[in-house]
């Protein structure tokens, strides 16, 4: 077995960079990851935790044991980039995974998505096109979480990989919505409330309160994040987001646990997912009525729920995502 040697970094989002590091270890490859990005969430399996200043002084000792450099969020190893070019020139190979904002361009979302009115976005449109034409001038393949990116980053690479989100499905103990639960809890977990459209989720909820349906419902934010998994695990319907036309990792999570999960499919989108998907397809102005018969049917929160861990072990589990990537590395070091 070829062993890959691959540096990965420099922010990691989502929890997403240590989860490939430790997956691309556990098949016996080795790979470290450095994040930069300092935030509450405080991420630290499998990544060193460091700051610019520390990952630019490792930088000699990192391009002598790497053979691949999996950057993350349209940033390389130094804000300048001017890494590539010494890297290139040593014969390293490039792979540069995008996230959502570091290539969305505010005009493009708007032609794409009716509801994303805030991108939530720290780089403007010209900083993204900027930062873009210069890493592409080396980095020749990218990976995108599903084709909801793939209008951002058209034109700018060679190779553009869909690779699903990653999460530890195998080493999560389900808890499927109870049949005789007559009061659901709703959850809803916006870490960007105007990117994930939490005035109209809290819209909703307030008109189905004033209609007479009875449900619980709870915002998780500032919070732990064991005290947040607690209600990760009580809840009964779950909803992710409703304006960007994709669902997120905290669908996946809720997934994983056996819940039924709301987000906006894109209706140009909804054809490329799996057939199975499970996702339950609402926006702002329908999410009133898709709520419904989710909170008055338990059996129906049960089998979604059922069918939404199925799916998770099946697309986003760990071990079914390290093999797609390392396909994609065997084609980045062939080419």
């Amino acid at each position: 077995m070829h062993v890959f040697r691959v540096f990965h970094g420099p922010i990691e989002l989502a929890g997403q960079m240590g989860r490939l590091v430790g997956g691309l270890r556990q098949f016996g490859h080795q790979a470290i990851g450095f994040n930069t990005f300092q935030s509450y969430l405080g991420y630290r399996n499998n990544i060193i935790n460091t700051d610019w200043y520390d990952m630019i002084r490792q930088f000699d000792a990192l391009k002598d044991q790497f053979d691949i450099f999996h950057f993350h969020f349209n940033g390389t190893l130094f804000e300048d980039a001017r890494d590539l070019k010494e890297l290139h020139a040593l014969g390293k190979k490039f792979v540069m995974h995008h996230w959502g904002n570091d290539v969305r361009f505010k005009a493009k979302a708007a032609q794409l998505s009716p509801y994303l009115y805030d991108l939530c976005n720290p780089f403007t449109d010209e900083e993204i096109a900027a930062r873009l034409a210069r890493n592409s001038q080396y980095i020749k393949t990218a990976i995108i979480q599903d084709l909801e990116l793939l209008p951002y980053v058209l034109g700018h690479y060679t190779y553009v990989y869909v690779l699903p989100l990653a999460f530890d499905v195998t080493g999560t103990i389900p808890q499927y919505p109870r049949v005789d639960t007559r009061v659901p809890l709703i959850i809803h977990a916006p870490t960007q409330p105007t990117f994930k459209g939490t005035v109209y989720v809290e819209d909703a909820i307030q008109r189905l309160r004033q209609a007479g349906f009875q449900f619980d419902y709870k915002r998780i934010e500032f919070m732990s994040n064991a005290e947040a998994l607690s209600y990760y695990r009580q809840a009964d319907i779950v909803i992710d987001q409703l304006l960007v036309g994709t669902y997120g990792l905290f669908a996946v999570e809720a997934m994983a646990l056996g819940k039924p999960v709301i987000s906006y499919l894109r209706e140009d989108l909804v054809s490329t997912y799996p057939a199975n998907l499970p996702i339950i397809n609402a926006n702002p102005t329908t999410l009133y009525n898709t709520l419904i018969p989710l909170i008055t049917d338990p059996l129906l929160r049960h089998t979604t729920g059922i069918k939404s861990r199925q799916y998770a072990e099946q697309r986003h589990d760990i071990p079914m995502i390290i093999p797609q990537l390392l396909e994609i590395y065997k084609v980045v070091m062939s080419t």
